[in-house]
């Protein structure tokens, strides 16, 4: 808790996944989940999941590629398909649902404590919703270099242990669903963490024998 106290940081991590109709900042935003983990006692804290009206959202974009890739869904993950597309899905507007986001992270970070916000890849995730918070004048939960991503620290963790997560922990729920995704995405940074955490605990045995 030291080395906590000393940078400000909090055990905290919120791992986001989001599902759009486009790849570029601007992109349309259908659903967000957001994933709160605590990596020091491993274990998830809190979880949320936000379904958004998409036919309102101007001024963001959609292309044909990602459109593509959800007709297909409709028969490879049926049950992703109806959490953006279903009518009797409830869905909230845009701004609503990233004040939602945004009240959800500020429940559980304490104050003036550094907020990490982790998207499965930082230019994606966290650039997309950046984006929508500066476009509907909601104040954004996180500061740019509180941004991180999963992937950087699969990249770790293959180079450090030759170990690759996503590999070793098996997928639970449907793909493509935002919470599910960000769920699997919570077990594979703590799986990380646990072994991070492991290889210090024995160096500082190893300098103490």
């Amino acid at each position: 808790m030291r080395i906590l106290n000393k940078f400000k940081l909090s055990p905290l991590v919120a791992l986001i996944d989001i599902k759009t109709f486009g790849h570029t900042e601007n992109a349309v935003i259908a659903s967000m989940a957001c994933v709160i983990v605590n990596v020091v006692k491993s274990r998830v804290v809190d979880e949320c999941y936000i379904r958004c009206q998409t036919e309102f959202q101007t001024n963001r974009a959609l292309d044909e590629a990602s459109i593509a890739f959800w007709r297909q869904q409709r028969f490879n993950n049926p049950n992703a398909w109806q959490e953006l597309f279903s009518p009797n899905m409830p869905r909230q507007p845009l701004e609503q649902a990233l004040q939602h986001l945004s009240n959800f992270i500020h429940q559980h970070f304490p104050t003036n404590s550094v907020v990490q916000i982790m998207g499965n890849r930082a230019e994606f995730d966290n650039v997309i919703l950046s984006n929508a918070y500066q476009q509907t004048g909601v104040k954004q939960p996180w500061f740019e270099h509180e941004n991180q991503s999963l992937a950087s620290m699969i990249w770790l963790a293959k180079m450090l242990f030759g170990y690759d997560p996503q590999c070793s922990i098996p997928f639970k729920g449907t793909q493509h669903l935002a919470l599910h995704d960000a769920q699997h995405q919570a077990k594979v940074l703590l799986a990380i963490m646990d072994k991070l955490f492991m290889c210090t605990a024995d160096h500082l045995e190893a300098e103490i024998a």
